[in-house]
């Protein structure tokens, strides 16, 4: 039962942002279609995606490096939430392309927020965590800015232990669903009724990882979940934001 996410490095890593505040851009208002309801699990039979076993993810570094390739010149929308006790944070990615992407920082642990725009030529950022700062730079690689958010979400939790896998069917298509439940944390006792689902497909893509435990310490107990969802694959444009208009104009040069 080896998918719990080591909470710990996503908490580290994906905690460095700007707290529970809606971000400074809103995301435009989208219209849901109802999610598609799995049909009913079998154990996993071969071939499974790279890095899987029917023991649970024999090797992290396989998996993670065909996550990657999936997404690999492919636009895509990645959010995670995060909930300790009532405080709520988000992170947000919208790539339209390698050089052409968004992303919001609104964590759970730290006030504020991050705002990044990229277009190829330039990388404009907004600050609220010390007063409203903004900054223009160079245009940086979206694997390079947060290859770790593709990366980190992924490993840190399935990176656990054994886990069960079972293949099921998603509008007629293939998954494996990847589940972990532990009364302890195998490396970290303060984690308690740790959780982990994911959805990995044949191709190692996995599309969607929630990591659920309760984290006791001297303060008390606090309960912790963690989704990572990615949509809009191939489908994803990213669009100016009006912040960088009003900053900028249309000519950012001195």
């Amino acid at each position: 039962m080896a998918l719990r996410t080591l909470v710990v490095v996503i908490v580290v890593v994906l905690a460095g942002c700007g707290s529970m505040a809606a971000g400074p851009d809103p995301e435009p208002t989208r219209t849901l279609s109802p999610a598609p309801v799995p049909e009913t699990a079998t154990p996993a039979a071969s071939p499974l995606p790279p890095g899987l076993s029917g023991g649970g993810v024999a090797d992290i570094d396989a998996l993670v490096r065909a996550h990657v390739d999936a997404l690999d010149g492919r636009s895509f929308t990645l959010r995670v939430r995060e909930r300790h006790d009532d405080l709520t944070g988000f992170r947000v990615l919208r790539v339209e392309s390698a050089d052409r992407y968004y992303f919001h920082d609104a964590a759970v642990t730290v006030a504020g927020n991050r705002t990044a725009f990229v277009d190829g030529e330039y990388r404009y950022s907004r600050s609220t965590r010390e007063g409203v700062q903004y900054e223009l730079g160079p245009s940086v690689n979206r694997s390079t800015a947060y290859g770790w958010l593709v990366d980190l979400p992924i490993r840190t939790p399935l990176s656990v232990g054994n886990a069960s896998v079972y293949e099921t069917r998603v509008a007629g298509e293939r998954r494996y669903e990847v589940s972990i439940d532990r009364a302890v944390h195998p490396r970290f006792d303060s984690f308690r009724n740790y959780s982990v689902r994911a959805t990995v497909h044949p191709d190692g893509f996995v599309s969607a990882v929630t990591v659920s435990y309760v984290r006791v310490g001297q303060d008390g107990r606090t309960n912790v979940t963690r989704r990572v969802r990615y949509s809009r694959l191939d489908a994803t444009a990213v669009d100016r934001p009006t912040w960088v208009e009003r900053r900028w104009g249309d000519d950012p040069t001195p």
